[in-house]
């Protein structure tokens, strides 16, 4: 697992981590949380899915995946963060609320 590499905007957080074995990239938009499991850490809650469906459409399996979630990213930053401000409430609680 390759460590999470955070940029802060104010309290709004953009947050990547890549594990390249499973091939499982999260990439997450909002504020910082404490979160308690097994080791407890510092989380940035929620995913930049939330914010953007778009991003939904690239597949894992895809030979340029990386290539095209960077180009995404970029290509839907400043929309993502305008909807963040819209949604972030309605976020937070479903995943507070999560059992």
């Amino acid at each position: 697992m390759r460590p999470e590499i955070l940029y802060r905007n104010g309290d709004l957080w953009f947050g990547t981590s890549w594990d390249w074995r499973d091939r499982i990239l999260d990439v997450n938009l909002g504020q910082l949380h404490w979160f308690k499991d097994v080791m407890p850490r510092v989380i940035i809650l929620g995913n930049y899915s939330n914010y953007n469906h778009d991003i939904e459409r690239i597949r894992a399996e895809s030979s340029n995946y990386l290539d095209e979630v960077a180009t995404m990213i970029a290509q839907t930053a400043s929309d993502a963060v305008a909807n963040y401000n819209n949604v972030h409430e309605r976020v937070v609680a479903a995943l507070l609320n999560k059992k």
